[in-house]
C-alpha cells in the first residue's frame, strides 16, 4: 500500500444496499456480512436499479454509524498511552476494535436522495477532511489492517469515526484500484 495523502472531499449522496455488522463478525468468514453484500450487489445488478446514478458510475462502500462498547473511550485512547496501560495496553485496543459495530452501504453516487428505489438505502456522506489510502481490491482486507495500525502510531492524525468510504475504480472488469477515504478529526 502506498503512503496516504490528505484530501478534502465535498459531501455526496449514495444509494445502495445496507447491512449492520462489526469487526468481530467480519473477521470470521462464517459470519462476515460484507462479502454477502457484494454478492447481492452483483446478483441483483444494482447498477440497473439506480437509474439516476452519476455518470462516473464507480461503486462506493460507505462505513458509518460506528458504535463502541460502552466502557470504551476509543476516540481518545490512541492519544493517551496511560489510558491503554490501565486497560491492558495494545490488547485492550484490539478488543475494543473487535467490539465496534457499524453500518455499511454499498452502492452508487447519485445527485440527490429523490426517488430512492424500494429496498435500498439513501445516505448523505458529509464533506470533510480525509486521509486517502490506495490499494488493489484483492488486498483490501490487509489494507484495512494496515490502516488501523497506521492510526495507532505516535504523531499520526486522529480518526473521526464518522463516515469512511471506499471508491472503486473499474476501468476494466474486475476493478483495478480502490481508494479508501478515512475521516479525520
Amino acid at each position: 500500500m502506498e503512503e496516504p495523502f490528505p484530501a478534502s472531499a465535498s459531501g455526496f449522496y449514495v444509494v445502495g444496499l445496507e447491512v449492520r455488522t462489526s469487526k468481530a463478525l467480519e473477521d470470521d468468514p462464517q459470519t462476515a456480512r460484507v462479502p454477502a453484500l457484494w454478492e447481492r450487489f452483483g446478483r441483483e445488478n444494482l447498477a440497473e436499479q439506480i437509474p439516476r446514478r452519476l455518470a462516473k458510475g464507480h461503486p462506493f462502500c460507505v462505513y458509518f454509524d460506528y458504535q463502541y462498547p460502552a466502557e470504551t473511550s476509543f476516540r481518545q485512547a490512541p492519544r493517551d498511552a496511560s489510558f491503554a496501560a490501565k486497560r491492558g495496553g495494545e490488547a485492550y485496543f484490539r478488543r475494543a476494535q473487535r467490539g465496534v459495530a457499524y453500518s455499511v452501504v454499498l452502492g452508487y453516487q447519485v445527485p440527490s436522495l429523490e426517488d430512492v428505489p424500494p429496498g435500498l438505502r439513501g445516505l448523505y456522506v458529509p464533506g470533510g477532511k480525509y486521509l486517502v489510502f490506495s490499494t488493489e481490491p484483492q488486498k483490501l482486507a490487509q489494507a484495512w489492517t494496515d490502516i488501523q495500525n497506521y492510526f495507532t502510531q505516535p504523531g499520526k492524525p486522529q480518526r473521526a469515526f464518522t463516515y469512511d468510504y471506499e471508491e472503486y475504480f473499474c476501468q476494466n472488469a474486475p476493478c483495478d484500484e480502490v481508494r479508501i477515504y478515512v475521516a479525520l478529526c
